[in-house]
């Protein structure tokens, strides 16, 4: 998860250039929105030793959730409440870069899991 921050903060400061106080809003926004949808993808991840959505797909209860949040965590920067909580439109193009990103941490995180199995010969 930390080397997904780390990768966020640095594409934002370099891509995007927000490493300005004029910049904080959009940075609030694009931190607020990767970190709801990490947070709310890690639990088809650490759910089942299988490959999420690939090998075992969740429950519906399970993916409708997380359908719901993540659209309102979407939507929430293109509100007035996103405008009361100080975020900003993010562009198409952020969110190319987080599919990328998630891409990379569900592969990190088979591994690690994949790894897990193999020490500890069942996962949790």
């Amino acid at each position: 998860c930390s080397l997904c921050d780390i990768s966020t903060l640095l594409f934002l400061w370099f891509y995007y250039k927000a490493n300005y106080p004029l910049d904080f809003r959009f940075f609030r926004s694009a931190w607020f929105v990767e970190g709801l949808l990490m947070q709310t993808l890690i639990i088809h991840l650490i759910r089942t030793e299988k490959i999420p959505f690939i090998q075992e797909v969740a429950s519906w209860p399970v993916i409708c959730s997380t359908l719901l949040i993540s659209a309102i965590g979407i939507a929430i920067p293109y509100t007035p409440m996103g405008l009361v909580m100080g975020f900003t439109f993010l562009p198409l193009s952020y969110f190319g870069f987080l599919i990328v990103l998630f891409i990379g941490y569900f592969s990190i995180g088979q591994i690690v899991k994949r790894v897990y199995i193999l020490v500890y010969k069942k996962w949790l």
